[in-house]
Parts: structure tokens; sequence; C-alpha cells
């Protein structure tokens, strides 16, 4: 996986973790209609509806986790919480900064070194037994 697919999904964390909470919010407001509606509360469009809803919250949930796994790759533990910062938590580069008292230059420097080393260590991971 090259610097920019890892790039790519240390940035959808932030979409993911939209998704979850629309889908939550979702899931709520179907399970408070069909339990204030009696009418609804027999009905199987619903009942799909809810069942189709949980199963996308669990595929964002699953997709998440892969992205989180890719911070654990990273052995330098400024560079692992920059990039915690900035794409789990979705702070900017700036704000990053202010929050870890890091220059911003020395900020974009950790996120490189980070994602360089997460690069190496998933093509070492693929790489074929002989060739490490």
């Amino acid at each position: 996986m090259d610097k920019t697919e890892i790039r790519s999904r240390l940035e959808s964390l932030r979409w993911y973790d939209e998704e979850e909470k629309s889908l939550a919010e979702l899931l709520a407001w179907v399970t408070r209609l069909k339990a204030k509606e009696p009418i609804l509360r027999s009905c199987q469009s619903i009942d799909k509806c809810i069942t189709y809803i949980e199963q996308e919250k669990e595929a964002c949930q699953q997709s998440r986790g892969k992205c989180m796994r890719l911070l654990d790759l990273a052995t330098d533990d400024a560079a692992r919480k920059v990039l915690y910062v900035r794409y789990e938590q979705g702070y900017t580069a700036e704000r990053t900064a202010e929050l870890l008292c890091y220059s911003l230059s020395n900020v974009f420097k950790l996120q490189c070194k980070c994602i360089t080393e997460i690069s190496a260590a998933l093509t070492a991971a693929s790489a074929p037994r002989g060739e490490k």
C-alpha cells in the first residue's frame, strides 16, 4: 500500500465517524417511531430497515477498525499521536500543532514519517517470505 492510499484511508476515519453517528441517530429514530406507532410494530418493512441500518453501522465500525489498525503499525509514539489527533479526532494540522505543543512543520514531518513507516511495514508484511 503506497503513502497516498494510506493517507486516504486515514482521511476516511473522519467519514466513518460521521457515518456511524448518522446511522446511530437514524436507528434510534426508526426504533422510536416503531415503538410509538402501533401499526408499525408488526411492519416487516420497518424491521428490514432496522436490520439494514444495523448492518451498515456494523460495516462502518469494521472499516473504521481496519483504518485504526494502521496506526498500530507506527513505532514512533509522537508520530502516531500526530496521526491520531489529525485523522481520528479530525483536527487540522494547525490545531494539532497547538494541542500537542509542536511546530506546524514538526507536525507535517511526524505525519510524513509515520505514513512512510506504515507503508514500509505493510510492504514488508505483504512481501513473499524470501524477499523480506
